[in-house]
């Protein structure tokens, strides 16, 4: 993750304390592919650190804002720190490595994603299809993340009657998550990443109420790109919990 100006984008915070170990602008070996993790996760152009903490049995990595307000979040549990020798002025503790335990980032393409989430600048509806199809996954799963991270519920928060989902832009099934989250939601919003998470989406007792119809235009090039029987399996949830779903 690389710095933007001076603020730092990534916090490793004691979960029993809530104590920050960690503030750095730039953090790698964190999301690799699973087969690819590194010995140690290096966080660059530290901050802020708590030299006198080395072992911590329970730790979460917060992915923060120019405001430094808390946008993603990842429970890491075991880590042990070891900072590098300061060079050069001014540079107190210019890398921090961390041997990390638990589960890592899995998607490598979430480190650019999340880069453009903190920034001063809105979110704009369909700027994740701006995106290769193939960070559709991952861009997805940042949404997931920043969601419940920032204290939503699997819910729908927006008001429209209707609410439209372009066939054209959906090549994958995760595209079809994030396409259907903005289209219920706005620009970022989630509305489930499976069939099963629709369902619990659809069935909530939370947010603005029951969604009432979807006009899904270019069904057509839906059925071509997506997987086998995929459209009308999420039409049938969809319906299931008396949304109108009109296939154009």
């Amino acid at each position: 993750m690389t710095a933007v100006d001076a603020y730092p984008l990534c916090v490793l915070v004691d979960d029993e304390s809530g104590e920050t170990l960690i503030a750095a602008a730039e953090l790698d070996g964190f999301f690799v592919q699973p087969d690819r993790e590194p010995p140690e996760v290096t966080f660059r152009n530290v901050c802020r650190f708590a030299a006198g903490r080395r072992e911590v049995d329970s730790a979460v990595l917060r992915i923060v804002n120019h405001r430094e307000d808390t946008i993603g979040e990842y429970y890491i549990g075991p880590v042990r720190l070891r900072a590098a020798e300061a060079r050069g002025q001014g540079a107190e503790h210019p890398a921090v490595f961390c041997e990390m335990h638990g589960d890592r980032g899995e998607y490598p393409e979430a480190e650019d994603i999340w880069r453009r989430w903190v920034l001063d600048r809105p979110l704009q509806e369909g700027e994740w299809a701006q995106q290769s199809a193939y960070r559709h996954i991952a861009w997805l799963h940042v949404v997931q993340n920043a969601w419940f991270a920032t204290g939503h519920r699997a819910a729908r928060y927006g008001s429209a009657d209707v609410v439209l989902l372009d066939g054209s832009r959906m090549p994958t099934t995760a595209s079809f998550y994030v396409a259907l989250g903005e289209a219920v939601n706005g620009a970022g919003g989630y509305f489930g990443s499976n069939l099963d998470a629709l369902a619990d989406c659809l069935s909530s007792d939370c947010g603005q109420g029951n969604l009432k119809r979807i006009v899904w235009r270019e069904a057509r090039i839906s059925r071509r790109l997506l997987p086998s029987g995929f459209p009308e399996a999420a039409a049938d949830v969809l319906r299931e919990y008396g949304v109108q779903v009109d296939m154009e």
